[in-house]
């Protein structure tokens, strides 16, 4: 699965998907444990959203493993 890939090779605590409806954010995949750190989130494509705990040390890279992961 993505998320486990994306936690392992950047070294995440988790990493979850999220389907952007209206205000809300509807839950649909993801991996790893859940910390109650604040995450971070970033648009991955039309209403599509991510959002990671844990430091990421270069956020260019992880979006461009997960948006060619999608495509798969």
């Amino acid at each position: 699965m993505l998320a486990e890939e994306a936690c392992r090779e950047f070294g995440l605590k988790r990493v979850y998907f999220a389907e952007v409806l209206g205000k809300r954010r509807h839950f649909l995949a993801g991996a790893g444990e859940v910390t109650f750190e604040p995450p971070q989130s970033a648009k991955l494509s039309g209403d599509l959203v991510v959002f990671w705990e844990g430091e990421l040390k270069n956020k260019d890279v992880f979006l461009k493993f997960l948006r060619k992961g999608q495509m798969k």
